[in-house]
Parts: C-alpha cells; structure tokens; sequence
C-alpha cells in the first residue's frame, strides 16, 4: 500500500513539473546588445558565466585543430566565438543563437591574431536560425539538454 502511494504521489507530483518545463521557451537567451554594454564594463566578474544570445556571423578564421573561430555582431557591438563543428558549419551573414562559456584569454596565439576582446565565447551549440539546424560540442551535452528545455545551464569552472 505504501508503495502505491508513492507511485501515485509521484505521478502526481512529475506530471507538475513537466507541464511547467513544457511551458517554457526552448533555448533561451540570456544576453543581448545592452547587456553586453554592461558585461563589457566589468569582464572579469563574468569570466565562467554561461551566455545564450543571437548574433551575426561576420567573419570566418581558422582556429585551433581547424575549428572555426568566428566574429559576430550582437547589435553594433561584436565578440569572438571559438566554435566546436567544422569550418563549413559557419555561414556568413547567418544568424545564429549560441550557447557558451566566456572566457578570458591570457596568452592565445589565435585570440591574440584576430581578437580585440579581452574574452571570447567558447561554443557549446549553435542554432542556425534560418535552418534550424543544431550543432552541438558533445562535451557540452548535457549543458545543452538543459538550454532545450529552456534553462540557461550552470556550468562550474574546474
């Protein structure tokens, strides 16, 4: 018997939670043009922060193990993206919605090549927004597991 209340309790208790997380919006952004005015004034407080946030990829260069490494517009103010897939998985004058960890750069030979940033954005997933294709860095599946189901994930710095 008290099993079966259990089971009850928790039929009625789950089928609560999954209307809520049905509600919400899958991938969320948490930054946009003004935000990221604000981000900008005090980087290192933001250093390990996840990010969601759409933008225009502007222009293309070859990173690390041939990833792309790409610069995009939020607005008027733009940032740079280490990517994850393939130097053909970014388009430019594509929007994308991309989810990431900022990071400060110390000493990078390729941020230090292209970036006039004191961080970048180190790509978990990106959604093309005219395609609605998804890639998605495998390290960073769970982290996009949860941004699918309208949560901007925590992710502690190790």
């Amino acid at each position: 018997m008290k099993r079966a209340v259990v089971i009850i309790l928790m039929t009625v208790c789950c089928s609560g939670l999954f209307s809520c997380s049905a509600e919400k919006k899958a991938f969320p952004t948490n930054l946009d043009e003004q935000e990221l005015g604000i981000l900008e004034k005090n980087i290192s407080k933001y250093h390990g922060k996840v990010v969601a946030f759409d933008a225009v990829v502007l222009e293309v260069k070859e990173g690390f193990v041939e990833k792309p490494f790409y610069k995009v517009a939020i607005g008027k103010n733009h940032l740079w993206i280490g990517g994850h897939g393939g130097m053909e998985d970014i388009e430019i004058g594509v929007t994308y919605r991309i989810l990431g960890l900022l990071c400060l750069w110390t000493d990078d030979a390729i941020n230090q090549k292209y970036n006039d940033k004191e961080y970048f954005i180190l790509s978990f997933a990106e959604v093309n927004m005219d395609t609605k294709m998804i890639s998605v860095f495998l390290d960073a599946k769970s982290a996009y597991d949860e941004w699918e189901k309208g949560e901007i994930p925590y992710v502690p710095i190790e």
